[in-house]
């Protein structure tokens, strides 16, 4: 699930490498808490992982859950990581 609003780092000639990967962790917890909260509220606070260089949150739901997350203005895109195999017989 990608977020809506992109990060925006200042000043990142003035700080080492270090502050602004920290600065950027920081802004991504800050714009991802409704995010973690929905997941923590549909019950899958144990199946999700924060992306930060990618501005995401990754997480294995079902269904039902991804259809409540769809419903987060936040949101910007939600992708499968993976496609599944259908076979048709």
């Amino acid at each position: 699930m990608e977020h809506k609003e992109p990060l925006r780092l200042s000043n990142t000639a003035e700080r080492n490498r270090r502050k602004n990967i920290e600065e950027l962790q920081k802004q991504v917890l800050q714009k991802q808490t409704p995010i973690i909260s929905k997941l923590t509220e549909i019950g899958a606070e144990q199946n999700f992982k924060i992306l930060p260089f990618a501005n995401s949150v990754y997480a294995e739901l079902t269904y039902d859950q991804i259809m409540e997350m769809s419903k987060l203005q936040d949101i910007k895109v939600i992708r499968l990581s993976r496609e599944d195999k259908v076979i048709v017989s």
